[in-house]
């Protein structure tokens, strides 16, 4: 009879937005974000992109340089992924609320 062993459940139901640097725009940030949140739905973690309406999986940003500063385009997917962790529906701010 096989046991089931509980490994603790640090990421349930907590929501995981991920953000990806690369060397290049192009650079692979893509596969890589899909291979994180697959281990974060392995833990069944919550995975968030942004929101309407650009709907991005994660935040791909390109390193120019030692500086992510000047890449406008990855920092406002950036900033978007961040809002919709904080707005979206399972928001600590709305779960907080509804206590």
């Amino acid at each position: 009879m096989r046991r089931r062993v509980s490994v603790g459940i640090a990421m349930l139901s907590c929501a995981c937005g991920v953000l990806a640097v690369g060397g290049a725009r192009n650079g692979g940030q893509e596969l890589t974000i899909q291979s994180i949140q697959a281990a974060l739905l392995s833990h069944e973690a919550l995975v968030v992109g942004t929101s309407r309406p650009t709907g991005r999986m994660g935040a791909a940003l390109w390193n120019q340089g030692d500086d992510i500063t000047k890449d406008e385009f990855g920092l406002s997917c950036a900033k978007d992924l961040i809002f919709a962790h904080i707005s979206g529906p399972c928001s600590p701010r709305r779960r907080a609320s509804q206590s």
